[in-house]
Formats: structure tokens, sequence, C-alpha cells
């Protein structure tokens, strides 16, 4: 995102502590902070007339403006005045087309940026601000200090990518691998692949760890509502795994105490804390684990270490491929994180490891002017998120001009979170540590994402409710209308193979089904229920093409063929089995298709999806025809890529 076409703040010379204001032109930024009483005083001042005005300049509905007057408000420099921010050709940042004719573009871009760095840091050092002015007159050289140091910070973790990158893809490894067969794996890459079994089973472990503590946090809820024998009973089943002799002999003195004096609930609230915190140890020594490896081998962060263990890259060449474009990814990510900090897209006091950074760095009146910039901006975007409830509260009372305003400030904050959250996405994903980012910034999570899609939809709701309101009569219904020519699936009977554990009604004991994927962290909600919706979205895909489905998905991470399907020609006959392979992906990379011949390696699966007995269409000559293409060898392998990037939105390429 550039910053062309914002305006410049003229410079006022205004006192910001006395000021008069004049009520006609007073924006948003000023009602926001208002009590509930004071706005609605304010808009009886006002009137609709420049409540409209206001609707009619879009502050509420331009969020890069609205942002940057409540963010960036007052901002100065030594000479008192406002500064609009650098665009990309401004700070000279290369493009992601100079980069690729240029892959020393970006280093060459960021190695000034170390001494820039130190000469602003030792002009600073010698100020000593006494008084809340003079602090203020500091902000932006403090935010250019931040965002200069977040530049170093992020300069130093591209150069460890790069490093990481010419050392596994050096020019000896390559000549081994094309000295050797396309389709052999030789110890030109043992070392990565042991790396990514390890990856593997720790991230199992850390799962399981995980669902142990989760219990914990349960025992820990029973002590506390005096439901001793539940809680020593989730303790029994969940504490047991990995303990060590220390904590046995530990809990058997506390054990031995609660026998002497009866008091059973004082040792399951001291036991089940106790167990919780041993938990988090355990797994914070896993978490540096995985990170030890991820910092060895940040390829991981693009190429997934199970798609290496499950025989995804059998070869080495395809291996060195996937590698190749894994790197590229997480260099163009590295460079959008760059890009975003440069143009200050995301704002320096959103980076916290360069707040650390820099305040360290800084004498102590400097670091408080330091603190007051940064308290000052939270105060104000406590105030955007709290300000506009309140006016969209007051606001309702404006007859017909209300609503419509209302909707204007809900479309507006929704579209400054919806900008904040992306931000933050972009430098989390510059990183190659699943459990941490260069510069400390956390990807939104899972609930987040949710939330701001309820926001989206109560926006829209109350968006509803405004035309209806305006045109005076109630919207009608309209009756879906019955669908033509409904697609007509074909699936064999046999095509369900349970692979995952039983999913048991646990008050009737019915089976309900099988587990297909599960997710204890928010890695696992990608490598493995997103990655299963995937898959079932493209197998149903198939399905609407007309495809025979003979094995269904069966899980993401369950081995083997993905799943199975027929072909038709334009006549009607079976051209052709397929077997499957999706590939799901958060960010639209995908690894490079093996060759359509690969499917051999799946051959017992095809035979057994086309087996009599399993295969069943109630159709004996369709059936004949299926096994006719297996007998003649018209199988082919499949890889379907299901893009859940932004751009992607969910289409599945490859056919």
């Amino acid at each position: 995102m550039t910053h062309e076409g914002k305006q410049q703040k003229p410079d006022s010379g205004r006192q910001h502590s006395d000021s008069k204001v004049d009520p006609t032109q007073t924006d948003i930024g000023l009602a926001s902070q208002a009590s509930l009483m004071d706005i609605m005083r304010l808009q009886s001042v006002i009137g609709n007339q420049a409540v409209q005005r206001l609707l009619d300049r879009r502050q509420l509905q331009d969020k890069n403006r609205l942002s940057r007057r409540l963010d960036d408000e007052p901002r100065y420099t030594h000479a008192d005045k406002t500064e609009a921010p650098p665009t990309p050709e401004a700070v000279g940042l290369p493009s992601t087309a100079d980069s690729a004719r240029n892959p020393n573009a970006m280093d060459d871009y960021l190695s000034p940026q170390t001494q820039k760095s130190l000469d602003l840091e030792k002009t600073l050092s010698l100020a000593n601000p006494q008084n809340e002015e003079q602090r203020a007159a500091l902000r932006s050289d403090l935010e250019r200090l931040v965002r200069l140091n977040a530049l170093g910070l992020m300069a130093s973790h591209r150069a460890h990518v790069t490093y990481s990158r010419d050392q596994l893809l050096d020019s000896r490894r390559k000549q081994e691998v094309a000295s050797q067969p396309s389709d052999r794996s030789t110890t030109a890459f043992a070392e990565m692949r042991l790396a990514a079994n390890a990856v593997k089973q720790l991230n199992e472990k850390l799962e399981e760890l995980e669902n142990h503590r989760n219990h914990m946090h349960y025992a820990h809820s029973h002590a506390l509502r005096g439901e001793v024998n539940d809680s020593i009973g989730e303790m029994n089943e969940h504490a047991p795994q990995y303990m060590t002799d220390d904590v046995r002999a530990a809990l058997a003195g506390s054990f031995n105490s609660a026998q002497q004096n009866g008091n059973y609930n004082l040792f399951a609230l001291g036991a089940s804390r106790y167990l919780l915190n041993w938990r988090n140890q355990q797994i914070f020594g896993v978490k540096q684990g995985i990170s030890r490896i991820f910092e060895q081998f940040p390829v991981f962060a693009k190429l997934d270490a199970e798609d290496i263990v499950a025989g995804d890259y059998e070869s080495d060449q395809r291996l060195m491929e996937a590698t190749q474009q894994a790197y590229s990814a997480i260099l163009g990510d590295v460079d959008d994180a760059i890009r975003d900090i440069a143009t200050n897209d995301i704002h320096p006091f959103d980076l916290p490891r360069a707040v650390e950074v820099t305040r360290s760095s800084l004498p102590q009146p400097v670091q408080q002017a330091l603190n007051q910039a940064i308290e000052q901006r939270e105060m104000n975007r406590f105030w955007l998120n709290m300000g506009l409830t309140l006016l969209e509260a007051m606001i309702v009372f404006i007859p017909v001009v209300g609503p419509v305003i209302a909707v204007g400030m809900a479309a507006g904050q929704l579209g400054m979170n919806l900008e904040d959250m992306l931000d933050r996405l972009s430098q989390a994903e510059a990183a190659t540590d699943p459990f941490d980012s260069p510069m400390g910034v956390q990807a939104p999570g899972a609930f987040e994402w949710t939330m701001l899609g309820v926001q989206a939809a109560m926006t829209a709701f109350g968006a509803v409710q405004v035309f209806r309101s305006l045109r005076g009569v109630p919207v009608p219904e309209q009756p879906v209308p019955e669908l033509e020519g409904k697609p007509q699936f074909r699936e064999s009977q046999g095509a369900n193979v349970p692979a995952g554990d039983p999913v048991v009604d646990p008050f009737s004991g019915e089976v309900l089904g099988q587990t297909s994927a599960s997710a204890r962290t928010p890695r696992s909600l990608n490598t493995a229920i997103r990655a299963d919706v995937g898959e079932s979205a493209a197998y149903k895909a198939s399905l609407q093409r007309g495809e025979i489905g003979l094995q269904r998905p069966g899980g993401a991470n369950v081995p083997g063929a993905d799943f199975i399907t027929a072909e038709l020609d334009a006549n009607g006959k079976v051209s052709q089995i397929i077997v499957n392979d999706a590939k799901t992906s958060i960010r639209g990379q995908f690894p490079t298709p093996e060759a359509p011949g690969a499917w051999t390696k799946w051959n017992a699966e095809v035979q057994q999806a086309i087996a009599p007995g399993r295969l069943n269409l109630g159709d004996p000559a369709l059936e004949a025809e299926i096994r006719q293409a297996y007998a003649q060898g018209r199988v082919r392998l499949r890889q379907l890529n299901v893009d859940y990037s932004p751009n992607g939105q969910g289409n599945i390429s490859g056919w």
C-alpha cells in the first residue's frame, strides 16, 4: 500500500493546549474524544448541516485519512512543521521488478540505513527535553529512529535467510543432485530431511503437551469449584506423561500432607497449578527446539516439513526445486515487510522489537519523550475505537442523516481494523520462526479474523436497516428460485474409507463419524484443518465437473492419495482414472507438480478402490469401463492447487 493521494496537513501554527476551535470546523477526531453528553451538546451547536459536511468530506469512510489524522496528530519536525509519509519512490525503495532484475537491489537500499540510524541516535542523545512540549517536539525524529532501527533488524533477518539459502543450495550440492537420476534421493539433502522429520515429531509432541496442558486448566477449574474428585481425575489421566522423578516426588510429598490434614481441596488447587506451570515449561522447551531447527532451516517457513516426511519430495531434484521456490517466497515476504516499514504503511510504534532497541539506546530524558509519544498514540487509538461507538449511540437521534453517518463510521472503523490486521499479517509472514517474528509482531489469530467477519456482518446489517428506514418501507424478502439442471454427483458406495479416529457421542455411545483433522495450535489450523477443508473442496469440485468419486479424502495428514476419481469423455465413456494430490496454501504458492506417471506409488489404493465388492455404482457396465481404464494404463496423477490466499479466495487450479 502506498500513501499516494494523502494530503499534507497545513502548518496551522496553533498551540494544541489553548487554541479555540471553530465549532463548524470540528472534525470527528475531536468528537470521538468527547463524552456522550459533550457529543450531544456538540451536535446541538454545529447542527445537521455541519454533520453532513463531515460525511461529504468522507472523514469517516476514508480509513487511511482518518487513521493518519488520529494516529499521527500532532507530527512535528524540528521546524515544527508537518511531514507527509514517504512514498517508495521518495525513499529509494526497489520495486519487485527491480529486485527481479537485480537480486542485490534491496541490500543496496538497506546498507546505508544503519549509518542513518547511528547519526540520528547520536543527535537525539544530545537532546535534553524538560517539559511535555519539548518532548512532543522530538516525536517525528523518534518515529524515524524506530523506523530506521526496524529496517536494521529486517536487514539482519534478510541476511540470515540469504546465507542459509546459499549454504543449502551451494554449487557442490547442485552438482551432486544434477549428476543423479531425477527420481533418486541421495545424501545431498539428507540433513534437511532429518530436520524435517524432527520438526514433524516435535510438532506432534507439542500438540500432545498442549492437550495435556488444557486438561490441567480443567483440573484447576474443578479445584476452584471444590470438585476435588474431578480435578484429581484430570490429573491422573493427563499428568503422568513425561513426568520426571523430581516432579513425582514433589506431588507425592504434597499428597502425603493432604492425607495427614484431610484437606484434599488444597492439594488439588496446588497440584493442578504446579502441573500447569510444569506443562508450560515443557511446551516452552519443545517450542525452543522447533525454533532452533527453523533457525538453521528457514525454508521450513514456506516448505512444510510434514510434506517432506510424507514423501511429497522423494527425489532430490524436486526437493531442490521446492526449496528454491520457498526461499524466493520467504525473501519476497521479507521485502514486502521492509517496504511497509520504510513507507510507514505500518506505524513504527507498532513494531515492538524496534521500539525496544530504540528505547535501550537513548538517554533517560529522551526515553521519556519516546514513552510519551507512544502513550499519546495509544490514547488516540483508544478513543478511535471507543469514541466512534459513542458517536454511533448519539447520532441515531439525528433524524434521517444520523443513520447514514452511523453506517459510514462503522465502515470506516471496519476498514481501519482490517488494514491494521493486514499490516500485522505482512510483518508476521516475513518471519521464519513459527513462534516469533523479527519485529515481535504476531499475525492475527483465528478469533480476530472471526470477529472481523462478525463486525462486517453487523455493519452490513446496520446498512440494510438504514436503507430501509430511508425508503420508509420494508424490503420484501425475495424467494430463492429453484435451481435448474442440478448437477448429478456420482460416487461409489465404497468411496468412504474410514481413516481417522471415530467420533463417539459421549452420552449415547453412537459413532457419529471419523476425525479427519484436529488442531491445537495456530500453525496446525493451516497444516491440518485448512488442508483438510482444501482436500474436501477439491473433491467436491471434481464431482461438480462430472467426475466419478472412487475414493473420498481421508484426512489431510493421512498417508496416501488425497482422493481418486474417474473422468468421462464427451460421450460419457470413462477416459481415465485420476489420482489426486490436493495442495492447500494460504499464501498462493505451491510446489512443482510431479509427473503424471508418478501415480504408481499409490497403485495399491487405486486397485482397492476399483476392486469388486468396493466399487459399487449400481451400473455394472460403468464399473467395467473403470476397471478397463486401469488395465489399459489410463491412469494419471493430478495436482490440484487450492488457493486460500487473500487473492485466491479458495480458487482451485490444476485441472
